[in-house]
C-alpha cells in the first residue's frame, strides 16, 4: 500500500513522473530508463548516477535502491574524509620549528571534521534504510561514532608523525577512508538487518577499505600534482 504511492502504471494517473521505466527496446521519453529483466541491478545503478537528485527519496521509498544508495552514501564520506586527512597532513611535509603546534591543532580539527561526516553519514544512511534519522533517534550509533573516533584519529597520526618528509599522507588518509567506511558498512548492516558486524567481519573490511583507501589517496595526491 505504501508503494502504491509512488508506483503507477503508465496511463493509469494523468500526471508527470520524475521517473519512468520502460520495457527494454522500447522508446520513452527524456526521464526514463530501460528495464533489464536479466541484470536488474543494471537499472538501479544506471538511474541512481543519472538522477542522484533522487537517490536518498528513491532508497527510503523502494527498498531495491536502498543498497546500491547506501554504498554510494559510505563510498562518497569516506573518501572525503580522506582527502580531508590529507590536506590537515599536508604541512607534516615541511617539518619546523611550528610542527609541534601544529600537530595539536591538527589532531583536533581533523577528528572534529571527520567525526562530524560520519555522524552525517549515519543521518544519511538511516534515512535511506526508512529509519527516522537524528540525533535521539541515533544516540547509540552516534556515541560509537565519537568513542571510536579518538582511537583511530591517534593511529593515523601516528603513522603520519613517525615517516618523515610527508611520507604518512597516504597511510593517514588511508586509515580515515578505512574507519569511515567500516563504521558507515556497520550501520547499513544494523538498519537493514538488526545485527551488527562480527569482528571478524570488521577486520576483513576494515582491511579491504585500508587498501582502497591507500589506492584513492595515491590517486588524489596524483592528480593533485598534475
Amino acid at each position: 500500500m505504501e508503494l502504491l504511492e509512488v508506483l503507477h502504471r503508465a496511463g493509469d494517473a494523468e500526471r508527470e513522473f520524475d521517473i519512468v521505466i520502460r520495457e527494454e527496446g522500447l522508446p520513452g521519453p527524456a526521464n526514463s530508463f530501460s528495464f533489464h529483466p536479466a541484470r536488474p541491478e543494471a537499472t538501479l545503478r544506471q538511474i541512481l548516477l543519472e538522477r542522484k537528485d533522487l537517490s536518498l527519496a528513491l532508497a527510503r521509498r523502494l527498498p531495491p535502491f536502498r543498497r546500491p544508495a547506501i554504498s554510494e552514501i559510505i563510498r562518497q564520506v569516506s573518501r572525503e574524509n580522506a582527502l580531508f586527512a590529507l590536506m590537515t597532513a599536508l604541512p607534516d611535509m615541511l617539518p619546523s620549528i611550528f610542527s609541534l603546534g601544529w600537530a595539536t591543532a591538527e589532531f583536533a580539527s581533523d577528528t572534529a571534521v571527520i567525526t562530524v561526516n560520519q555522524v552525517r553519514m549515519a543521518f544519511l544512511i538511516a534515512a535511506a534504510s526508512g529509519r527516522n534519522a537524528g540525533y535521539l533517534e541515533q544516540k547509540h550509533d552516534i556515541a560509537a561514532i565519537v568513542a571510536g573516533a579518538f582511537g583511530w584519529r591517534a593511529l593515523a597520526r601516528e603513522m603520519a608523525g613517525k615517516i618523515p618528509f610527508g611520507g604518512g599522507l597516504i597511510p593517514k588518509a588511508a586509515i580515515a577512508y578505512a574507519g569511515t567506511y567500516v563504521a558507515g558498512l556497520g550501520l547499513e548492516r544494523y538498519y537493514r538487518a538488526g545485527y551488527r558486524l562480527t569482528a571478524a567481519e570488521r577486520e576483513l573490511a576494515y582491511r579491504e577499505a585500508l587498501e582502497s583507501g591507500r589506492r584513492f589517496a595515491k590517486w588524489a595526491l596524483g592528480s593533485a600534482g598534475k
